[in-house]
């Protein structure tokens, strides 16, 4: 793989692609710490990126992915290279976003940022001004309905990672910045009552769980316009949330009628037993292995994501997240930012009781409804995890 990579020109796009889905596959299934020729592919894909291959963003995306997220210390431990890790995705990351470029084609940068903060909380500090920095320099040109939703979801993940030293970074941009963001969040498609924007779960979960983080951000941290604003910040978090149920029960549902259709097919199962009879075993990977294996082979074949909309006129709907894309793991689909919110309602009521009885007027029966779901949802998860313990 490397050789593939370490020879190929500007002719050899199918070639970075075909190496790209094996890295992928081997750093999924490796095991940890990963192989340093793996890491070494990611470095020679970085440079083929920049050099001539953004269209293969997408697989160098699910590569950074896999190490990042299975490897994380090989990834922070690499400090004394030249460069480092943590530099090599940036360095992409700065360059697809500055450079002039089909907007469709450079989506996984602020993804891949994303997969930084995610995973590598505490670890990487110095790196979030230099991503805020890009996002404030981006956002300040003409850009794309789905390109400035992904910045603003790096944005998320900024406060999620450290509230307080990304308001300090942010700096006097913060006020501006947050009346637009919640103005997309506001926003509602013409032809139909949904989010315009940040609309993936993945998106929304994210955008809901960064600004839950600057709830409990103390007054002399907090922009004069923030703390005035905290109650309309709060709104926001809750109107997010009501998307986020909206588009997770959507998804349960579609989930369910999958799941009746394939237990009316009948004739698979006769399939399997003659195999079965014949000496083949038939073994099926796990539901997150083959959300990963799609996502994988999806973007090996240049696919961007997401389904036509073709009674939405706000925007094209052909940069949204796909189906694969919207599974991928991530470390936040284990944090319930119903729960989050109420965790952080009532670490507030201990650390600042004025301003948690003046957010709990502010959003009046919504927040309690809200609460009481946390409840119901916290319960919930609690009995999976007891169940599954037993099942182990």
């Amino acid at each position: 793989m490397l050789l593939l990579l370490s020879n190929i020109n500007s002719q050899g796009q199918d070639v970075i692609e075909e190496a790209l889905e094996l890295a992928c596959f081997f750093s999924f299934y490796s095991d940890v710490p990963l192989s340093p020729r793996l890491w070494s592919l990611f470095v020679q894909a970085a440079s083929c990126l920049v050099e001539f291959a953004l269209e293969a963003w997408p697989g160098v995306l699910i590569l950074g992915d896999n190490l990042i997220s299975r490897d994380t210390a090989t990834f922070l431990a690499s400090a004394a290279a030249s460069p480092s890790y943590p530099q090599t995705v940036f360095e992409i990351v700065r360059h697809s976003l500055t450079v002039d470029a089909h907007e469709e084609d450079i989506l996984c940068a602020p993804r891949l940022a994303c997969v930084v903060l995610q995973n590598c909380r505490g670890g990487v500090d110095q790196w979030l001004e230099p991503y805020l920095r890009l996002v404030g320099e981006r956002l300040s040109k003409p850009t794309s309905r789905a390109l400035r939703d992904e910045l603003l979801v790096l944005v998320a993940n900024a406060l999620y990672y450290d509230a307080a030293k990304t308001l300090s970074v942010l700096g006097a941009s913060a006020a501006p910045l947050f009346g637009e963001w919640f103005g997309m969040i506001f926003a509602r498609r013409k032809k139909r009552e949904t989010s315009q924007h940040f609309r993936s779960l993945a998106q929304k979960r994210a955008v809901a769980l960064g600004l839950v983080s600057l709830l409990g951000v103390p007054d002399q941290v907090l922009p004069a316009e923030l703390v005035a604003g905290m109650p309309q910040i709060l709104n926001g978090v809750l109107r997010v949330l009501a998307d986020f149920k909206v588009e997770e029960d959507e998804r349960a549902k579609d989930l369910a009628e999958e799941d009746d259709d394939e237990e009316g097919g009948d004739d698979d199962g006769d399939d399997e037993e003659d195999e079965e009879d014949e000496g083949f075993a038939v073994v099926e990977a796990d539901d997150v292995t083959q959300r990963r294996l799609r996502a994988a082979a999806r973007s090996m074949l240049g696919g961007r994501g997401g389904d036509a909309d073709d009674d939405d006129d706000d925007d094209d709907d052909s940069d949204d997240w796909g189906e694969e894309e919207e599974d991928a793991e991530s470390p936040l689909d284990h944090v319930d930012p119903f729960v989050a919110l109420a965790e952080a309602m009532q670490a507030l009521a201990q650390a600042a009781p004025a301003r948690a009885q003046a957010l709990a007027a502010a959003g009046g029966q919504q927040l309690a409804e809200a609460a009481a779901l946390a409840e119901v949802r916290r319960r919930e998860a609690a009995e999976a995890e007891a169940k599954k313990a037993v099942s182990t």
